[in-house]
Formats: structure tokens, C-alpha cells, sequence
């Protein structure tokens, strides 16, 4: 039989000629007949969490059983960051026995799970799934497992030494030490994703001994070429209310670079003396703004270094900006020379560890940054059950009593869509979001209560509050919880 060489997400892949494929994203549990032994238990169905994810509940399939719990996957449908649908795929763990609901926390919601994971969620892209897998930490505190799903013809993941089998498309890594990549291998060949789990520590020094910090492009006259143009100053405008930010100190404008389509201005920012601003203004018109703390003689450069990676599957890509006084003439990120901008160092870099450090050499030294808590994933499993309570919704509830607020001492609340909170409660209920909240609490001698639109978590709007004087049955809707108003 002829063997052919395929390359998928760069790795050479053998492939027997007449074989055909399975296509490279398939998740094969999720395409069988759905059975009794796929439907949730009523207590994670009936969190609102899931329903906030947008699970789409026919699509659930129980894919694997491990001692004491089960592993169930389903597909997922929420408004992406450009309105369009984001496709994801979701990993629900449910143990044997219910875990006890957490106590009532207004804003708070559920911590992170501490240790090995008992029973949670979390949904990652779907388009992981056609280079790399979907891989997650369930726990951002160690020790932790690992978990995720990979698609059709892979049967083993390691990382380092610890190993899984892959069943129902899905693995279970028990505290695995040691650097990134995980490893996916089987018939289809090999694939490599990331989940953060290196711990290596950079050394970073923070002083410079004898430096006097000094940034000449502030202290050079002010050129035509340095004033902003109406455009940016407009985009700015907007940005100022999002930002540590008063302001910028007028005709304190520097432009100190053009590279790669991109413009760079450093000013002073009227915050206090020690605070500056760095302006990022692409061709396209967008404008970034970062308030940084200006070099110190007690800390040589200064800066904001973030994660922007959406997913913990793939490479951390990491961003920075840095303020660099006079005295350095060369960087290194990971080791890889990047250009400095005058007295700045903006860079993105795609990093395969969890941990790395920037670099930068002259004749006033050597100064080392570690970057490493910026480089871990942040999408942990999520706990259930949960029993997070909106604070708005809350607020809501006690503005609505109005001057009979301080009466209320006990209340419910549930959630649903919009469709079943208008049977429950036999009132139009328009709705932006696909969860409304729902509360009840007695009112002297009638139940005061009150709808509001969750907004999908951007904020809460009332779009009902009445007084029945009965209260309603609330079974329909999501788990009903009680809530103390009396702290």
C-alpha cells in the first residue's frame, strides 16, 4: 500500500494511500445518537452558568467516565467580539455526588478551583481544533490537572513524563510538571498545544547602579512632525474614560518612532510628574493609549507587559510597552533582538513557554525583566455549581422597594430567557441578552418583584417590577436560590 506525506499545523503526517481522513476537526462522540447517559444531571443543567455560555443542550454527549465523576462535551454558541457567532466547544466535569452549592456572593461569583478539579466547565474555539487541541488547567493554583479534547485519530497526550489515554475524545493529565508543549499522537499523526504549565523562573534585576535616568525626547523642542493630528487627539477623547488617565500635559508631545505602519508619541500625562503616556496610532486609525511610571533611579525601566492570548491552546503571544531612559541601545525579547523606539520598546511576541524575559543592554548596563506572570493562561475550569449573584441585580431589587428597602430582609432569585420568564410571570419581557434575571421578595403583605436584563454580563437593565400577591412559581426557570438582604 503507497504512503504518502501530508503536513498538518507542521508536522509531517503519514497517511496510507486509499485511507481517506476524517477531516481534521471532527470530534466524533459529538456526532452519535444522542442516549440516556447523556443528559446532565438536573443541578448542571439548571446552572445559569451553562446557559450564560450559550450550551446548546442537544448537542451534549457523555465522553468519558473516570473514578467518581464523568466528562460530558458540548457544542457552544455566543455573540462574538465582532457581533458574529463564536463556535466553541465546552468540557463539563460532573462528579458522582452533587458538591454543595456555595454560599450566596453577591459580584463575587465562584473562586477558582484549588487542586484537582471535582466538578466544573469551561468552553474553548472550536477552530483550535483543526491545527492544534483544546487544552485547559483546572485550577490557575498547583497542583492541577490538565484537561481537554482532541479531535478524531489521536489516542494518546503527554506532557513530559505523564501520560493519558484519550477517551471520547477527551484526555485527563494528573498534575503534569514540566514546560509546554502537550503532545497529541495517533493515527493521524502528531499535534502540539499549550496550557502554560512551565514554571521555570527568569532572573530579573530592577536597578542599574549609578544611573541618573534621563529621557532625551522629552527634553528635545517640540517640531511640527511632534504634534498630534486631530484624528488621534479625537480617538484619544474616547479612550480617556477607559484608562488611568487625566489628560495629556499640552505640548508635551514627542513623535519618537514610525515602524511598521505604526506611529509612537510620548507625553506627559496629568496624572502627577512621575506618570507618562505612550500613544500607539496604526494606519488604520486605531489608537492605543498606556500610562507607564516613568524610569526612577530605583527602577531603571518601567513599563506594561500583558497576555493577550485568548485561548490556552496555542503560543502565549505576549505585548509590551516599556519606557527605557538614555543609556540603552539594544533589546532582546526571549532572546530575539527587537528594535527600540527612541526611549521606548513596544514589541508582540509569540512565545512557546510560559516564561520569558526582556533584555536590554548599553553604556549604562544591563537591566532584565522577567515577564513570566503574564505569560500564564488565565481560562481555568470554572467551579459548579455556582450561585454568583449580580449586585446590580441586587440594587435593582432594593431600588424598586424604594422607601420600603430597609423592610426587605429575605428574597429568591432565578434566572431563564426571556421567552421563560414571560410564562412565569404573564408579562412581556423584552430582552438583549439570553439569560434575565428574576427576583422575589415579600413586601409587606404582598411579593415585590422585579426582571432584569443581564446585558450578557455588561450590565443590568429592570424591564419589570410589579407586586403580585401570590408569589410566582419560579420551577421553570434556572435553579431558584435564597438570598439574605439583611447584611
Amino acid at each position: 500500500m503507497a504512503i504518502t506525506v501530508a503536513v498538518v499545523a507542521g508536522v509531517a503526517v503519514q497517511q496510507r494511500g486509499g485511507d481517506t481522513p476524517p477531516p481534521p476537526d471532527r470530534v466524533g462522540v459529538l456526532d452519535r445518537p444522542i442516549g440516556d447517559r447523556d443528559q446532565l444531571p438536573e443541578w448542571v443543567a439548571d446552572d445559569e452558568a451553562l446557559h450564560l455560555e450559550g450550551v446548546e443542550w442537544p448537542t451534549v454527549r457523555l465522553a468519558r467516565v473516570d473514578p467518581g465523576r464523568r466528562w460530558f462535551i458540548a457544542r457552544a454558541t455566543r455573540p462574538g467580539p465582532r457581533g458574529g457567532p463564536l463556535r466553541r466547544i465546552c468540557l463539563i466535569a460532573v462528579p458522582d455526588a452533587e458538591p454543595p452549592l456555595p454560599a450566596p456572593s453577591a459580584s463575587l461569583g465562584s473562586s477558582a478551583v484549588a487542586g484537582r478539579l471535582i466538578a466544573g466547565y469551561v468552553c474553548g474555539r472550536t477552530d483550535a481544533l483543526g491545527t492544534r487541541f483544546v487544552a485547559f488547567r483546572t485550577s490557575r493554583v498547583s497542583p492541577s490537572d490538565v484537561v481537554g479534547v482532541v479531535p478524531d485519530g489521536y489516542e494518546r497526550v503527554r506532557a513530559g513524563r505523564v501520560e493519558s489515554d484519550v477517551e471520547g475524545n477527551v484526555f485527563v493529565l494528573r498534575e503534569p510538571t514540566g514546560p509546554d508543549p502537550l503532545i497529541a499522537t495517533g493515527s493521524a499523526g502528531e499535534r502540539r498545544a499549550f496550557a502554560g504549565l512551565s514554571t521555570a523562573r527568569t532572573p530579573q534585576s530592577f536597578t542599574t547602579p549609578g544611573l541618573k535616568p534621563r529621557i532625551a525626547a522629552l527634553e528635545r523642542p517640540i517640531t511640527v512632525a511632534d504634534r498630534l493630528p486631530e484624528a488621534v487627539r479625537d480617538q484619544l477623547r474616547g479612550i480617556g474614560t477607559q484608562v488611568r488617565s487625566e489628560g495629556i500635559v499640552p505640548g508635551t508631545e514627542r513623535l519618537i518612532a514610525e515602524r511598521d505602519g505604526h506611529r509612537y508619541w510620548l507625553v506627559r500625562d496629568r496624572i502627577d510628574a512621575t506618570v507618562l503616556g505612550l500613544i500607539d496610532a496604526d494606519a488604520e486609525g486605531r489608537v492605543d493609549y498606556q500610562v507607564i511610571t516613568a524610569p526612577s533611579e530605583f527602577d531603571a525601566v518601567n513599563g506594561v507587559v500583558v497576555s493577550r492570548q485568548p485561548e490556552p491552546f496555542g503560543p502565549t503571544v505576549v505585548r509590551g510597552w516599556l519606557l527605557v531612559p538614555d543609556g540603552f541601545t539594544s533589546a532582546t525579547v526571549d532572546g530575539r533582538p527587537v528594535p527600540l523606539l527612541g526611549n521606548a520598546l513596544v514589541f508582540a511576541e509569540t512565545l512557546d513557554s510560559g516564561a520569558t524575559a526582556v533584555e536590554f543592554r548599553g553604556p549604562a548596563g544591563l537591566v532584565r525583566r522577567a515577564v513570566r506572570d503574564a505569560t500564564v493562561p488565565t481560562q481555568p475550569m470554572s467551579p459548579l455549581p455556582t450561585n454568583h449573584i449580580p449586585l446590580r441585580a441586587v440594587v435593582a431589587l432594593r431600588e424598586a422597594a424604594g422607601p420600603r428597602a430597609g423592610a426587605l430582609r429575605f428574597a429568591v432569585i432565578a434566572a431563564g430567557s426571556a421567552a421563560q420568564v414571560e410564562a412565569v410571570t404573564g408579562r412581556l419581557v423584552p430582552s438583549g441578552s439570553r439569560l434575565v434575571w428574576l427576583l422575589m421578595a415579600a413586601d409587606g403583605d404582598r411579593t415585590l418583584v422585579v426582571v432584569t436584563d443581564s446585558l450578557d454580563r455588561d450590565g443590568f437593565e429592570v424591564v419589570q417590577r410589579f407586586r403580585v400577591r401570590e408569589p410566582l412559581d419560579l420551577t421553570p426557570l434556572t435553579r431558584v436560590r435564597p438570598l439574605d438582604l439583611s447584611r
